[in-house]
């Protein structure tokens, strides 16, 4: 049940990279209907509106997955991941949205997410750091 080794940071690695895919396709779709600009130089409250609506969007993926039954994204699921409290309980929904809003915030700036994958590889629990702030785990399904 446990992903606090390795294995578990290849694995949520591999299913950031998917959940990733998802996302960017997501984000795509909303500047696309966001912006109604003729094509050329974008209107800067276009971009402002595009950046808001594509943060609303990736938060509500975020939320909605980790705060339903499945406790995990798409990419969390295709790979047997899931997110609980730091005993592998399903978290409320208060702490999925704050996980939600604070890894939104670090993914959002570059050097935060950096800072993460540091912590990550180099803590003895594996675990990252939206996760640390918000007692949450990432865990890997036994089978």
């Amino acid at each position: 049940m446990s992903g606090s080794g390795f294995r578990g940071v290849f694995l949520r690695g591999l299913s950031c990279v998917l959940d990733s895919v998802i996302d960017f396709s997501i984000l795509f779709i909303c500047y696309s209907v966001v912006d109604l600009q003729p094509r050329g130089n974008p209107n800067i409250l276009s971009v402002i509106l595009s950046c808001i609506v594509g943060f609303f969007a990736l938060f509500c993926y975020e939320f909605l997955f980790i705060s339903s039954r499945l406790q995990a994204t798409p990419g969390k699921i295709f790979f047997n991941c899931y997110v609980g409290d730091v005993n592998g309980e399903k978290i409320s929904k208060k702490r999925s949205f704050a996980r939600a809003i604070i890894k939104g915030l670090m993914f959002s700036t570059g050097i935060l997410s950096f800072v993460s994958l540091i912590v990550t590889f180099f803590s003895k629990e594996k675990a990252s750091l939206h996760d640390r702030i918000c007692s949450t785990r990432v865990f890997v399904r036994e089978k």
